[in-house]
């Protein structure tokens, strides 16, 4: 890494209340991305050719990032590996969530994604050495919670099939959020980003000509959709991965449970979605865990 890429990436994220509310703006880029992919699907894409193209986007964008900035893309062979193997893992996490809503209902494949604050909060008292206290436990637990009133989940059919993608996916997040925090701190972590987002765009593209082929919207606001949809994610992956490295798995873990409601409050003002006192409670649950573990964690 670049002494001067080092300087000017220290300060990034290290408030107390900085890294938090950029973790919350990544929150914002995936609820923009999930929102305005279900728009587009509505007028005619397809799951893997948002992927694949967005995912071109991301790569694009950053390579534009990189010698704009006169940085190198470059990574020790070492470090390539890894973060070629988690971009392996985000691609199990990003099939696993859209796999799974072809056998159950969205809300219960969010409310099982959504364990995943859960296990990286375990998880990271070995890895990173964070102390698990009964605030950090209570909190986790209540934004859970949150995040279950706020998909108002039915538990009516579940199909094993469902349930198993969606755990997947929760699992393969998890596994992301624990050793990118680890490895992001190895380099540049937009390079590493770079390299992850990489591999996880072959594969998408690779799986093309099985999955459907490529399927693009109709009409002005489809494409809006689609390409809206897109830079959310480059955004929010930004931002996410460049925070893990910053202030910890856990941390971002717990702050990202606002990402359901978030993407619930666009789905009321886009998609014209209804929202009830329950979901409404659910997501004041869910900001006061993250407030409370800020404050007192």
């Amino acid at each position: 890494m670049p002494p001067d890429a080092r300087v000017s990436a220290a300060p990034v994220g290290t408030g107390r209340w900085t890294g938090p509310a950029l973790v919350v703006l990544a929150a914002c880029g995936f609820a923009v991305q999930t929102t305005l992919a279900r728009l587009s699907y509505e007028l005619g894409a397809n799951v893997i050719t948002l992927l694949a193209v967005r995912g071109i986007v991301a790569v694009l964008a950053l390579y534009v990032f990189f010698r704009l900035m006169g940085r190198s893309l470059r990574l020790p062979p070492r470090l390539r590996l890894v973060a070629t193997g988690v971009g392996l893992i985000t691609c199990i996490q990003a099939m696993g969530v859209l796999g799974a809503v072809d056998y159950i209902p969205v809300s219960l494949t969010v409310l099982i994604f959504y364990t995943y604050p859960i296990v990286v909060t375990l998880v990271t008292r070995f890895t990173e050495k964070a102390p698990l206290t009964p605030l950090k436990i209570g909190a986790a637990v209540a934004a859970f919670g949150g995040v279950a009133l706020a998909v108002n989940v039915s538990l009516g059919t579940l199909d094993p099939r469902g349930v198993a993608l969606a755990a997947s996916a929760a699992a393969a997040l998890a596994a992301t959020s624990v050793i990118g925090a680890r490895v992001l701190r190895g380099g540049d972590p937009l390079a590493i980003v770079w390299q992850m987002v990489l591999t996880s765009t072959t594969v998408f593209c690779l799986l093309v000509p099985f999955l459907g082929g490529l399927a693009f919207p109709s009409g002005t606001l489809g494409w809006t959709a689609f390409i809206g949809s897109s830079f959310g994610f480059v955004f929010g992956a930004m931002l996410f991965y460049s925070m893990l490295a910053r202030i910890g798995a856990q941390r971002v873990a717990m702050v990202m449970n606002s990402e359901p409601i978030l993407t619930i409050g666009l789905a009321v003002l886009i998609l014209g979605e209804t929202l009830t006192p329950v979901q409404i409670l659910g997501g004041a649950l869910v900001i006061a865990a993250i407030v409370v573990v800020r404050l007192r964690g």
